[in-house]
């Protein structure tokens, strides 16, 4: 537990480097959605792969709420 007054250093680093990478973070997805998808078939195999991923998804939460 940190002590009121004591060194709060490594609480404003780790603080530092969270917002740090969320805004990485950020710059890395507009920099990826702002590329082109591709062609017509790029495109369909990309959307196929996204249904199936839909799918595995559905299928596992289904199954993680059994538990929950």
């Amino acid at each position: 537990m940190i002590a009121l007054g004591g060194d709060l250093t490594s609480v404003w680093g780790a603080l530092f480097c969270g917002i740090l990478a969320l805004v990485f973070v950020g710059y890395l997805m507009v920099k990826i959605l702002k590329k082109d998808r591709g062609n017509n078939q790029m495109c369909e195999i990309s959307d196929l792969i996204h249904e199936g991923a839909m799918a595995f998804l559905y299928r596992e939460y289904q199954f993680i709420a059994l538990f929950v």
